[in-house]
């Protein structure tokens, strides 16, 4: 009987063991995307405001529309909305950031001097570090 007992702790404790790594694993989900989402919005060339406010953030599926105009909101504004839909997250679909501006992928691309090596790559740049510094690459092995 004490064998049962054992194994029955066992499994519970590899239950929780599993219950906390998808959970710590949707805390690093999240702490990736918002460094990812300000990246974005920061690196992103200001002229009117327009395409730093065109940041957003959806969960599951991305919006997929092209916008030509949005209206200019301040930084903090634009990352306050997109860090609202992240801390939704529940480990389930995908966190996407997008920005539909129709000439986002010019700016992109290193059309203006504010941002000579796009925004993307920053944005990707910063959600890495958070991985890296996070228990999860010694989990993965890296």
């Amino acid at each position: 009987m004490a064998t049962h007992k054992t194994f029955k702790s066992f499994s519970k404790a590899i239950f929780k063991a599993s219950d906390d790594f998808v959970e710590y694993s949707s805390e690093v989900t999240r702490k990736a995307s918002m460094a990812a989402l300000s990246a974005a919005v920061r690196s992103t060339p200001v002229d009117k405001g327009v395409a730093r406010s065109g940041w957003y953030t959806t969960l599951h599926e991305p919006v997929g529309k092209t916008v030509t105009e949005v209206e200019p909101v301040q930084a903090q504004e634009t990352i306050n909305k997109g860090v609202a839909v992240i801390e939704t997250f529940k480990n389930e679909g995908s966190i996407y950031i997008a920005n539909d501006i129709s000439y986002i992928g010019y700016l992109n691309d290193g059309s203006s001097r504010q941002a000579p090596n796009g925004m993307t790559a920053f944005a990707l740049s910063a959600a890495r570090n958070v991985i890296k510094s996070s228990k999860m690459s010694r989990v993965q092995g890296r």
